[in-house]
């Protein structure tokens, strides 16, 4: 694979699959630059993505023959449809920002194959958490199956992906459930349709900040939007934002009328105040 980088007048070519040095990233004419600010790699455990001093970050690297990739072994890497789905449609125009990550990308593709898999089915923000953002500690990337891979029954993976939740709400799962708060899956995703994807995140964020079992959490919810009129969404968005300004507080979360109080909007915006005032 070649890197080809720019300066004001210099062009150079580099072929990393060849044996280099630091000097091969200096320039030969046209440019100088201090030995401090030479080229180097920057590593990630065991992948390296190239490093650039800060004056000439914006300028990258420009991939050089990237069609060779559909004539590899790496040609079935779904690496462009998974750019697409983290970046949005980008024209393959030769901005830089088309192939960012690829060098990441493809060595992590050659660690982890499930990758191919995970952007087929619709799971790409896992890939983008270990190709940018370089978590791989929540999933089971030895797994030879999906369910295993995601730490879930056959059952429970079968109803999650039907379910077509977005993946942030497996952690979630899992937190509640080994707390005692959801008994499966069948009943977390039955849950999932009261609320907007948004609304449901929040939900589960504040039944776990509660301590409240989701079916206990959701007949709060269900009969405070009756009094009042709220939506779903709006009152597990008042019941999060209140929580999260009575731990700050320091408030007995343990006690009913504390953590489920009845007079929820009259709390929050006591609550937020005090927070605010501090």
């Amino acid at each position: 694979m070649r890197f080809r980088y720019k300066y004001e007048r210099y062009e150079h070519d580099i072929d990393v699959s060849a044996q280099v040095s630091a000097s091969d990233f200096l320039p030969k004419q046209g440019y100088r630059i201090r030995k401090a600010e030479a080229f180097s790699w920057q590593p990630h455990k065991s992948v390296g993505e190239a490093h650039f001093p800060a004056q000439y970050r914006a300028l990258a690297y420009y991939i050089m023959n990237p069609g060779a990739i559909a004539k590899s072994d790496m040609r079935y890497c779904q690496y462009f449809a998974w750019h697409d789905a983290e970046y949005g449609d980008i024209p393959e125009n030769g901005d830089v920002l088309y192939y960012a990550n690829l060098c990441v990308y493809l060595a992590e593709y050659t660690r982890r194959p499930q990758m191919e898999m995970l952007v087929k089915l619709g799971y790409p923000e896992i890939v983008s958490d270990l190709v940018i953002r370089r978590k791989t500690d929540f999933l089971n990337w030895k797994a030879d199956n999906l369910a295993d891979f995601f730490g879930m029954s056959a059952d429970d993976f079968r109803l999650f992906r039907d379910s077509k939740m977005a993946f942030v709400n497996l952690p979630n799962f899992r937190k509640l459930r080994d707390s005692g708060l959801v008994r499966d899956m069948r009943e977390f995703a039955g849950f999932s349709r009261k609320f907007t994807a948004t609304g449901f995140e929040v939900f589960c964020q504040s039944c776990a900040a509660a301590g409240v079992a989701m079916r206990r959490g959701a007949n709060y919810l269900t009969a405070y939007a009756s009094r009042t009129g709220t939506a779903p969404d709006v009152s597990a968005t008042l019941w999060k934002d209140y929580l999260d300004a009575a731990q700050k507080l320091g408030y007995d979360l343990t006690r009913d009328d504390v953590r489920t109080p009845k007079n929820l909007a009259e709390r929050h915006d006591a609550a937020t105040q005090a927070v605010q005032a501090e």
